[in-house]
């Protein structure tokens, strides 16, 4: 994975109200010519205070990938942590997929045509799933505490679930362009935007 560092610009917060939460959008610039695989990065947010965890949304109770045409799809998604992941096959032939990664890793499970399994997923961090039968069938599957993460669209835009007062720090992740971490203090309801260059 690449690790070359973001360079990150804040800009000044405006400081209208918005019913005591603050709205945090930004965009991931590329250097060059506009990159649409940006839309494939994860941006969440972890709080330094314990207790901001509770305050922060939750998310649905699991994620889901199917082996279809040769490739396992999507090829980067995000769950928390308690959910399930379910594979499913949508192909006419066998898969057995299995992950070595601490955060749930899980033997070969062979899996019939046209039917599925569920993993849970009890630990934070990245799950690269393989398939022991197909060695280009892969996918990577970014396991959170909590759901406040977005995605951003091919131009690198996202916007973040509102968030309480606090300090917390943004990740910005990407299979390819690796991940950078910013501290930020919402000191004021309302909105703020973040830039990250690369």
């Amino acid at each position: 994975m690449n690790s070359r560092p973001f360079r990150v610009l804040f800009l000044v917060p405006l400081l209208t109200s918005c019913a005591g939460l603050a709205s945090v959008s930004g965009k991931l610039v590329p250097r060059g010519a506009a990159d649409p695989s940006l839309s494939q990065a994860v941006v969440y947010v972890l709080p330094q205070d314990p207790g901001l965890g509770e305050r922060l949304p939750d998310w649905s109770d699991r994620a889901s990938l199917t082996f279809t045409r040769g490739s396992l799809k999507p090829a980067v998604s995000v769950a928390t942590v308690g959910s399930w992941l379910e594979i499913w096959n949508a192909d006419t032939v066998f898969h057995q997929p299995f992950s070595r990664s601490p955060a749930a890793r899980f033997n070969g499970i062979s899996v019939r045509p046209r039917t599925g399994t569920a993993i849970r997923l009890a630990e934070k961090g990245m799950v690269r799933i393989f398939c022991q039968l197909h060695g280009g069938e892969s996918a990577e599957l970014l396991v959170l505490e909590n759901g406040a993460w977005t995605r951003p669209d091919t131009t690198g835009a996202f916007r973040l679930p509102p968030l309480p007062r606090g300090k917390y720090v943004i990740h910005a992740w990407h299979p390819r362009l690796g991940e950078q971490t910013v501290p930020i203090d919402i000191e004021h309801t309302g909105p703020l935007s973040v830039e990250l260059h690369y």
